[in-house]
């Protein structure tokens, strides 16, 4: 008897495909069933990306709800299997679930400070920075609007829609380099949960950042008409629009 034959053709069967299926789809519920809870009171649109990357693995801009198809079912539950990423698509698309991106570490606690009601709420971490998850009841950008502080540098992002992605599970596309190394996962920088706890809600006027903060698209602030300071000579408009 050829051993191996006999197993390959075993796997072929149709009940060894269902019996795989249906691992493939309870891992995936597993996952959900972890993220569905802290993502509470919102309908969250995940969106399924390879390994280390932030690159969706099924064309997600007319996506919604209602036409899902199996490739994205057999995209979601590879995620699960496979190690893949998972990100999910902001603003009203899933419930007015939006998230504020912080670039640095040493900005996460004066934003805190002006934000005391997302201090409980859920808050993930990459590489630098982390970013925060919340729920917006009413009206909000829904887009996203990078945020500079006076000297031009990155400080954040306000992500309401758009298309806007966010990660909230898998590996940092920083660790690329890691994996095609076949350096072993340990060495991987995975997005963990600073806080882990289920989204709060509130309103986008509730939003505040600090002064020095402005909106990379225009000379204005984040809420309104704030100039920005003056940097090696006075900023034009022209160069921030």
């Amino acid at each position: 008897m050829d051993l191996r034959a006999e197993i390959l053709k075993l796997r072929a069967s149709p009940a060894a495909r269902e019996q795989a299926q249906r691992y493939k789809e309870e891992l995936a519920e597993s996952l959900l069933r972890m993220l569905c809870p802290l993502l509470e009171g919102c309908n969250p649109l995940f969106i399924p990306c390879p390994l280390a990357s932030k690159k969706a693995s099924v064309c997600y801009a007319e996506l919604t709800h209602d036409n899902l198809d199996s490739f994205y079912l057999e995209k979601l539950c590879e995620v699960a299997v496979n190690e893949g990423n998972l990100a999910v698509k902001l603003g009203p698309i899933s419930g007015n679930l939006c998230a504020f991106d912080i670039d640095r570490d040493d900005l996460i606690e004066p934003f805190i400070k002006l934000n005391p009601a997302l201090k409980e709420t859920l808050r993930t971490k990459g590489q630098d920075g982390c970013q925060f998850w919340f729920r917006v009841e009413g009206i909000y950008p829904e887009k996203v609007i990078p945020l500079i502080d006076g000297d031009g540098k990155p400080v954040g992002e306000w992500r309401g829609g758009g298309n806007a992605l966010s990660t909230i599970y898998g590996v940092h596309e920083s660790s690329q380099r890691h994996i095609r190394s076949h350096a072993p996962p340990s060495h991987w920088l995975r997005y963990r949960f600073i806080v882990q706890k289920p989204i709060v809600t509130i309103t986008y006027d509730d939003l505040q950042i600090p002064g020095d903060w402005f909106d990379l698209n225009s000379v204005y602030g984040f809420y309104g008409p704030k100039v920005c300071k003056e940097t090696n000579g006075e900023i034009q408009k022209s160069q921030l629009e």
